[in-house]
């Protein structure tokens, strides 16, 4: 964040309003009511938003660097005056802007947070008149225009009517596609990253590539599943907090997630400590389990930069940002390669040297989107404003922690099941054969996944922000460009598959048994692209509406009640080997593809659009009450004396 960041900004913060203002929502007569009901030095700001020294009608506040039609009418009407030597009491700021004195809060009439309480300025008339009011307005209107202030707060912006949207069905293919593009990229090239590590590692010998595969494993299966999961919680209520105009809300729930996700990481990180003593109570191979141990002892850090990633990406997507992650995951992949050069073939660190550069990887990529989000401009600015300390308060969670650990369960259940049909194939007659038959195929399925795993992403962001903007019709438009994309890009899977599953054997492996067995699972894993490409998109709208507990359910039912019964109905009862595995996701995905239709179908969208509003609310009234604390702890670093809040804000909000 620049210099001292909002941290000491003495302000409410309202619905989406720029840190340091809270914006009036009365009338004209209400307001000159209240001015005239002034007593002694104190004036009470309920609804609207003011502060002491700040008259946005002459060039005194010209500063504002999107304001530009305020500052050029300001400068028009005050051009050449000069700021006045000294304010109230004689104290001035380091920059010239008037002071701010210490605020503090009550509940204003109809219950919402955001009434302060500041010392008025002497020279200030005790009311307005209607003329001023007017230009105060305009004023206001010309902020909002510039994009300092939401409309969403104060003078709250009249929901749309039923039946209207954000725009029409094609304009929503382009929008939901461009931002999944990047996403997709994104997405392949964190996949790259995995792939040069094991072939790094590969050159190092079978009991190198053994134990880091191992180590991979569990590692996926005890921890990057979680940290994916948690993270899914995010979506919903950021974009519908985007929607809603609730930037506030934005950047406390991205802080919450850091706590959520860190916490979680510590009891995983105990885990993983202690990997080599694990595998030998399994009755693992010594050797072995010691180079399992070891790998994951090295990638430990890099679970913790999971835990930031990840809520940085659910963050930055839903608000329709994703080109700079795709841009940060490209540059921080540039320097992969060197680093795997490096630690495990210069430097002889083995395996665990790949465990040092995915680690390296990880930190560039998330050290890149932490300065984009401070630094550069543009309007996911406005959605952060500082350091919460409240954001570390358990009691504050519970609105992430209802959605983020349905889509945790959702996550990990399907993860989880995958990862049990490898462990069932090591049982079979030849598993050297079936066991690295499965891995390629898994990884292929990962692969081709990425497409249907970005348009989902992009429908979440869609749904989400229309319901939280209030525009049920557009959430339901958006939801049917998702189902069409997720139908084109099963057919796509499944024609990719087809046409290419014998020349995707041969890049994997030499050996003639396991090209064989990877062919003929290619091609059921086309089949089962025709209704997991589908269920992605359904499940994407799903989390976009905030109902993550419908996939979470139905998950369990398709993978524990019906594909695992069933394959090992197929392989071991009925002899089908490996391919039983895949018909038996064939049907599951199916059935999950038909089930989450039947819920989309019947989502009553302007209740939805209710309930997003209110979540997004519950979020701002958060945000609200920490900006708030955080001004009133400000106030208290300064003694009580007057300090001016545009000290405290970076100068490319100003």
């Amino acid at each position: 964040m620049g210099k001292k960041g909002f941290g000491a900004a003495a302000a409410t913060f309202g619905k989406g309003d720029l840190p340091g203002f809270v914006k009036r929502s009365g009338s004209s007569s209400s307001l000159a009511n209240s001015a005239g009901s002034d007593t002694g030095t104190d004036r009470e700001l309920g609804q609207g938003w003011e502060a002491d020294g700040w008259d946005f009608d002459n060039e005194d506040d010209a500063w504002l660097d999107g304001g530009a039609d305020v500052a050029k009418r300001t400068a028009a009407n005050g051009a050449g005056s000069k700021k006045p030597a000294s304010r109230e009491n004689g104290g001035t700021s380091t920059s010239g802007r008037p002071p701010l004195s210490k605020p503090s809060t009550k509940q204003s009439k109809d219950g919402r947070l955001g009434a302060l309480r500041l010392t008025k300025k002497k020279e200030e008339p005790e009311s307005r008149t209607a003329s001023e009011l007017d230009v105060w307005n305009d004023d206001l209107d010309d902020l909002e225009t510039a994009g300092l202030l939401s409309d969403t707060t104060g003078r709250k912006a009249e929901p749309e009517a039923a039946g209207t949207s954000s725009g029409g069905f094609w304009r929503e293919v382009w929008v939901q596609a461009s931002l999944a593009a990047p996403i997709a990229l994104l997405q392949v090239t964190w996949f790259g990253r995995m792939v040069a590590s094991l072939y790094f590692i590969g050159h190092l010998g079978g009991d190198e590539l053994a134990g880091a595969a191992l180590a991979i494993t569990f590692s996926s299966v005890t921890g990057y599943s979680l940290m994916f999961g948690l993270s899914g919680g995010m979506d919903p209520l950021c974009a519908q907090a985007f929607g809603a105009g609730e930037y506030g809300a934005l950047g406390l729930t991205l802080q919450q997630g850091w706590a959520v996700l860190t916490v979680t990481c510590l009891p995983i990180l105990a885990l993983w400590l202690n990997l080599e003593p694990l595998l030998l109570l399994l009755r693992q191979d010594p050797m072995l389990a010691h180079k399992a141990g070891t790998y994951l002892r090295f990638l430990s850090a890099d679970l913790f930069l999971a835990a930031w990633a990840q809520p940085l990406r659910s963050y930055l997507r839903s608000q329709h940002i994703a080109r700079p992650m795709a841009a940060a995951a490209l540059l921080a992949f540039s320097g992969h390669i060197p680093f795997l050069y490096l630690f495990v073939t210069y430097l002889k660190f083995g395996a665990p040297g790949a465990a040092i550069a995915n680690t390296i990887t990880s930190f560039n990529f998330v050290l890149t989107l932490f300065i984009y989000v401070q630094c550069f401009p543009g309007p996911h600015r406005k959605a952060w404003a500082g350091w919460f300390v409240s954001a570390l308060d358990p009691r504050g969670w519970g609105p992430l922690l209802r959605l983020a650990l349905p889509a945790c369960i959702a996550t990990c259940q399907e993860w989880w099941a995958y990862e049990a049909m490898i462990i069932m194939s090591g049982y079979l007659a030849r598993p050297d054969v079936t066991v690295a038959s499965m891995s390629v195929v898994m990884n292929c399925s990962s692969l081709f996944f990425m497409l249907p795993l970005a348009l989902s992403f992009a429908a979440a962001a869609r749904v989400g922000k229309e319901l939280g903007a209030g525009r049920p019709q557009g959430a339901k438009t958006a939801a049917k460009v998702a189902v069409g994309f997720g139908v084109l890009a099963g057919l796509l899977m499944f024609a990719l598959i087809e046409t290419l599953h014998n020349k995707i054997s041969r890049f994997f492996t030499k050996d003639e048994e396991v090209i064989a067995l990877v062919s003929k699972l290619l091609v059921i894993l086309g089949i089962t692209e025709l209704g997991n490409a589908p269920q992605s998109l359904l499940s994407g709208i799903l989390k976009g509406a905030g109902r993550p507990t419908i996939i979470a359910w139905l998950g369990l039912v398709t993978y524990y009640i019906l594909a695992l019964p069933l394959a090992i109905t197929l392989v071991f009862v009925l002899h089908w080997e490996a391919q039983g595995f895949w018909w038996a996701l064939v049907f599951s995905q199916s059935f999950q593809a038909i089930v989450l239709g039947g819920f989309v179908v019947s989502q009553d969208w302007d209740d939805l659009a209710d309930r997003a509003r209110k979540l997004a609310e519950v979020q701002g009234e958060q945000a609200n009450t920490a900006v708030i604390a955080l001004a009133a702890t400000a106030a208290g670093e300064h003694g009580g004396q007057k300090y001016s809040i545009a000290d405290d804000l970076d100068d490319d909000m100003l």
